[in-house]
């Protein structure tokens, strides 16, 4: 684990399809918003049916 100092608005915690909805809508909202996704996995699989 990387340990660093950066500063974000909102913390997401896991990138799957609700997280990334989220960090959409937020962004639409105000695009200067700083957002961390935290997720443990480094890719992301469509699965639909899953969600």
């Amino acid at each position: 684990m990387s340990t660093s100092n950066q500063q974000f608005d909102v913390v997401i915690v896991g990138a799957g399809s609700a997280g990334i909805a989220a960090a959409s809508s937020i962004l639409k909202r105000d695009g200067a918003v700083k957002i961390a996704l935290i997720d443990p996995s480094d890719d992301h699989y469509y699965q639909p049916g899953w969600t």
